[in-house]
């Protein structure tokens, strides 16, 4: 029987970390010997929505809101959740430090109680509803988040700075 290139890796792989003992395995074990291709472990970028899931979720606090709703979510739940608060919104891709400068705000008014902090996942995005005069439901995409993204008056403060020094200089003496 042959067996493919990333079986034989994978035994190899297993044998290499002491998880292949048993005399059962001998056989396979003894394809490792003759292997001689080599692959190579690549680190895949998650991407952008990841990455801002991940440190999101280190930034709220572990445990429960009022021991029923838990503060943070998973990392594909979060990373969803801001894929679909990027396209609900139009926004740019912000950094990754300003949105987490624009979290730590957010929490830092939380500092003595916690009482009306949002969870993470509804501080990201949050389903409401309007209900209109004739008795119609007008689904909206709320975000605390966004808001605060969108009016960051630290981002202006750093694009006037960024502008200030990308100008030329002014020699002394010369005419502005």
């Amino acid at each position: 029987m042959k067996y493919s290139d990333e079986a034989i890796f994978c035994v190899k792989y297993l044998k290499d970390c002491g998880f292949l003992s048993g005399d059962n395995l001998a056989e396979i074990a003894a394809l490792v010997d003759d292997f001689d291709v080599e692959f190579k472990f690549v680190k895949i970028d998650r991407g952008y929505f990841h990455d801002l899931a991940v440190h999101l979720r280190a930034l709220w606090p572990p445990g429960e809101k009022d021991e029923k709703h838990p503060w943070r979510d998973s990392v594909d739940n979060l990373k969803k959740r801001l894929e679909t608060l990027w396209v609900a919104r139009n926004l740019k891709e912000y950094p990754i430090e300003t949105c987490l400068s624009v979290a730590r705000r957010y929490l830092a008014q939380f500092e003595t109680s916690t009482k009306y902090m949002q969870t993470l996942k509804y501080f990201i995005l949050k389903q409401g509803k309007i209900i209109e005069k004739d008795g119609k439901i007008k689904y909206i995409q709320q975000s605390r988040f966004a808001d605060m993204l969108e009016n960051n008056p630290y981002e202006v403060q750093d694009e006037w700075n960024e502008a200030f020094e990308s100008s030329s200089t002014i020699e002394q003496g010369e005419l502005i």
